[in-house]
C-alpha cells in the first residue's frame, strides 16, 4: 500500500504575505488593535483613513486569523474587507481559500471563477479549483484543472505533486510514476523516492522498487518507514539477510517497534532457520504488544516454522493463540 489515499493533497499557495510557517497570537492582537484603530479614526475624523486602506486592515487580519487556523473568523474579516474595497483581488482568493477549509466548495468555487474571468491563465487560481474540487470528490474535475495549470506552466510543482497523487489513487500506476519523477527531476525532493518505491513494488516491479527505497534510504537513513518497505520488499525477494539489515536500522531508530520486531522474527524463525534469535525477536514483539491473531496463527501454521513447540509455548503463555484442550479418554466398556 501507499498509504491513507497516498497522502492529502498539497495546498494551494497563499494570496498574502508569507511570514513563516504560522502566525503567532500576536499578529491577530496587533491587526485587531489596527482595525479598532481605525474604527476610531473615521468616527472621530481625527484623520484622512481612505476605504481602502481600512479594507487592507480588515485584509491582514483576515491573513492572521487564517494562519491560526480560525477559518470563520478570517471569512467575516475578508467580507469585510470586500464590502469596502471589491477590488481587493487578493481578499477574494483568500476568501475562497477560507471556504475550502470549512467545507463551503459552492462559495469558493464561484468566487474562484470569477477571479478565473478576470485572469483565465492565472495558474494560482487554476491551481485553487483543482484543489477545491478534489475535496469536493470530484477527482476528474481536479485533474482537468491541473492538466490546464501543467499546459500553462509544465514545472508547477504543485500540480504534479496532486496530479501523481489523484493518478496513483485512482490505481493509475504507471502515469502516477511518471509524473513523480518528473517532479523529482525538478526538485530532488528525497520523500519521493519513497513513494515512487511503493508504486513500483505496486506496480509488480520489485527491482525497480528496491532501486528507490534504496535512494530513498540513502537520503533518510533514520526513516523507519522508508527502512521497513525497503526490508519487507527485500523479504519479498528472498533476500533474507538484506531484509534483517534493514530490519535492524529500524529497530535501532525504533527499538520497541512491535510490528517490525515481529517481521525480523518470522525471518529468522522461518527462513534463516535460528531459532535462538527467532525467539529472541518475538518475545520483544509479543511485550512490545503484538497481538495480530492471524499472523500469530500463520507464523505457528508455516510448514518452515522452526521450534514449533517453543513458539507455541511462548504465544499460549501470553494467551495470544487458543490453548487446545486436553484429548479426554474414552470410558472404558465393560
Amino acid at each position: 500500500s501507499i498509504g491513507p489515499r497516498l497522502r492529502r493533497l498539497k495546498r494551494p499557495s497563499s494570496g498574502g504575505r508569507e511570514t513563516g510557517q504560522s502566525a503567532s497570537r500576536t499578529s491577530v492582537v496587533w491587526c485587531l488593535l489596527a482595525a479598532a484603530a481605525v474604527g476610531v479614526m473615521l468616527s472621530s475624523c481625527a484623520t484622512q483613513v481612505t476605504v481602502k486602506q481600512t479594507a487592507k486592515v480588515y485584509y491582514d487580519l483576515g491573513n492572521a486569523y487564517s494562519k491560526l487556523g480560525e477559518q470563520d473568523k478570517a471569512t467575516a474579516a475578508y467580507l469585510n474587507a470586500l464590502k469596502l474595497d471589491s477590488s481587493l483581488l487578493q481578499a477574494s482568493y483568500n476568501l475562497a481559500r477560507a471556504y475550502i477549509e470549512t467545507g463551503n466548495y459552492q462559495s469558493a468555487l464561484s468566487l474562484l471563477n470569477s477571479l478565473l474571468a478576470k485572469d483565465p491563465e492565472n495558474v494560482v487560481v487554476l491551481d485553487t479549483l483543482g484543489y477545491t474540487y478534489y475535496r469536493k470528490g470530484d477527482e476528474q474535475k481536479a485533474l482537468s484543472y491541473y492538466e490546464q495549470v501543467l499546459r500553462l506552466s509544465s514545472t508547477d510543482e504543485n500540480a504534479l505533486y496532486n496530479s501523481a497523487t489523484i493518478l496513483a489513487d485512482e490505481g493509475q500506476t504507471q502515469k502516477a510514476i511518471d509524473m513523480f519523477s518528473r517532479l523529482y527531476k525538478i526538485n530532488g525532493n528525497s520523500s519521493i523516492l519513497l513513494v515512487l518505491g511503493k508504486l513500483e513494488l505496486s506496480a509488480g516491479k520489485p527491482d525497480q522498487g528496491i532501486h528507490y527505497l534504496e535512494a530513498y534510504r540513502q537520503a533518510k537513513p533514520e526513516d523507519v518507514e522508508g527502512l521497513t518497505t525497503l526490508a519487507d520488499a527485500y523479504r519479498k525477494e528472498q533476500l533474507y539477510e538484506k531484509a534483517l539489515n534493514a530490519y535492524d536500522a529500524a529497530l535501532k531508530v525504533k527499538p520497541e517497534d512491535a510490528d517490525v520486531l515481529f517481521a525480523k522474527a518470522e525471518v529468522l524463525l522461518t527462513a534463516i532457520q535460528d531459532t535462538a534469535n527467532g525467539m529472541k525477536a518475538l518475545t520483544a514483539a509479543v511485550d512490545a504488544g503484538y497481538s495480530n491473531r492471524k499472523s500469530l496463527d500463520a507464523l505457528v501454521s508455516n510448514p518452515e516454522l522452526a521450534d514449533k513447540s517453543a513458539v507455541e509455548k511462548l504465544l499460549k503463555s501470553k494467551n495470544l493463540i487458543e490453548q487446545k484442550p486436553a484429548a479426554q479418554s474414552s470410558p472404558s466398556k465393560s
